[in-house]
Formats: C-alpha cells, sequence, structure tokens
C-alpha cells in the first residue's frame, strides 16, 4: 500500500481552520477542501450540508452589522467592501490571535511552511536536516486575502502572510500534477462557473527567496505549489463569492507584497464576472 501525503496551508490559526471562533468563514473554506480529498477516495457528502454551512456564515456576519466596529480598517478593498459588507466573502473571514492563559504563556511563533526540519527522536531536539517529501501547497485563499487586502490578526490591520516572508509569490507556465483532477468522475455537482477552470500552461506558485543559509538543501523543496480548488470548493466558492467574485476579481489585481510588485496575470478589461 502506497501512501500519498497531502498538506495545504490555509491563512489563520488552529480554530480559524479547524472551527471554533463565532466567524466561521475560514474552517468553511478548510472543510470544503477536506471534503474534495475525502471524496477522492470513495467518501460521499450532501451537498446541501455545504449550502448549510455557507448560509450560517452569511447568517452570522448579518447578524454582527449593528455590532460591527465603528472607524476600524476595512476587510477588503472597494468594490468589494462597499458592494458585500457586512457580509464578508470567500477567502476574508477574520483571522484570531488565540487569546487563552495557556497560549499567552506558551508565547507566539509564526508558523514556516516548507522549513521545518527533522527533530531527533532520542533528544526531542531539532536537527539540521531538512523534512523530505513534505508535499506542502499553499491554499490559494492566502493569494486572494493578499490581492484583496484581507485583515491581519483580529482586524487590526492588512494582512501580510509573515509566515511567508521568506518566500515570493510568483506566477510561472511550469505545469505540475495535482491529486484532484480538475473534472472527477466522482463529482455530481454544479459544473464549474466560468472563469474558474484551471489556467492550461500557468500557476502560481511560491519560491524560496530567504537567506542562503537556511534555504531547503533539495531544489524541489525550494517551491510550494499554490493549491487549485477542487469542485467542492469551487460549489462554496459560488455559494460565499460576493460581488465581484473574489476569486476572478484577484486574477486582475498587482499584489504589492515585501516590496515587490506582482503582476495579475489577467485584466480587468478581460475579465466577465456572472453574478
Amino acid at each position: 500500500m502506497t501512501t500519498e501525503l497531502r498538506q495545504v496551508w490555509f491563512p489563520g490559526n488552529h480554530g480559524n481552520c479547524g472551527g471554533g471562533w463565532p466567524d466561521q468563514e475560514a474552517a468553511d473554506a478548510s472543510l470544503a477542501w477536506m471534503m474534495d480529498q475525502m471524496a477522492s477516495v470513495g467518501v460521499e457528502f450532501d451537498l446541501s450540508c455545504l449550502e448549510r454551512v455557507a448560509q450560517s456564515t452569511i447568517s452570522y456576519y448579518k447578524s454582527q452589522k449593528a455590532a460591527s466596529k465603528k472607524g476600524g480598517p476595512k476587510w477588503a478593498i472597494d468594490p468589494i467592501y462597499s458592494n458585500d459588507q457586512p457580509v464578508r466573502p470567500w477567502a476574508l473571514g477574520s483571522i484570531n490571535k488565540a487569546g487563552s492563559f495557556i497560549y499567552k504563556l506558551a508565547g507566539f511563533e509564526d508558523r514556516t511552511p516548507g522549513l521545518y526540519k527533522r527533530t531527533d527522536p532520542k533528544t526531542d531536539r531539532e536537527t539540521n536536516i531538512f523534512l523530505q517529501d513534505t508535499n506542502e501547497r499553499i491554499h490559494c485563499s492566502a493569494r486572494i486575502r493578499l490581492a484583496c487586502k484581507g485583515l491581519g490578526l483580529d482586524d487590526k490591520s492588512v494582512w501580510t502572510c509573515p509566515s511567508l516572508s521568506n518566500w515570493q509569490l510568483k506566477y510561472t507556465n511550469e505545469t505540475y500534477k495535482d491529486p484532484i483532477p480538475q473534472s472527477p468522475s466522482w463529482w455530481q455537482g454544479p459544473s464549474v462557473e466560468p472563469g474558474l477552470e484551471r489556467r492550461q500552461g500557468g500557476r502560481w506558485i511560491w519560491e524560496y527567496v530567504g537567506p542562503k543559509s537556511s534555504e531547503p538543501t533539495d531544489p524541489k523543496q525550494r517551491i510550494m505549489v499554490e493549491e487549485p480548488l477542487g469542485p467542492h470548493e469551487r460549489y462554496l466558492l459560488q455559494l460565499s463569492a460576493g460581488t465581484p467574485n473574489v476569486y476572478l476579481f484577484a486574477e486582475t489585481q498587482d499584489i504589492v507584497w515585501q516590496g515587490k510588485t506582482i503582476p495579475a496575470p489577467q485584466r480587468a478589461s478581460d475579465l466577465v464576472v456572472s453574478n
């Protein structure tokens, strides 16, 4: 039997990705990703449950309208913010810093995707040997959040994705094999919304650009591919994409990050957004 490891990094902390905070938008996204992984090995899901999840999050935002912070930073750039508030579209929900006494006592540390090393089982100390074949990817919601200027921890300021400070977002014509195909035979739900199809010969990747002394020894480990949306994820996106569709809108936006401008692969004039 062959084991296939799939690892994808999402914005937020454990509670955001696994559920537990009042704002469940980030947890909805990771849930849909897990549904795609399970469906690929034969598990069936009732799509109405995903519809209820999306509606529950939308209802939460509407219930918080009167209690929303006055004068705080916008949770996205216009026209997304002006068109959709108080409902935050897909990928733009709040991400939170754990505030319990235990977490404060333990301290706070950013994760380091792609840069973890082996632990010596005898001493329980980290070695200088990088983990191999971790198959780590970055979820596309990270890029969408950057492009739309979503907020960081506790909505205090625009998110800067500190965990990826040693990596540079890049659009490439390289091709990569994905575990979930564009149109899997097991998918019985709605067809893909126009514009959400995977491109032929174009992908977003994260390329290591940090200190030479800290780079992974294996050249293949110096690139983390952006995880494309599976069918359950695309369906959730259609249920909560906002106006304009945040995913399609992000494709038209240059991303200014870490002092560099990452050009958009698609111009707004070429985009047709379906409502």
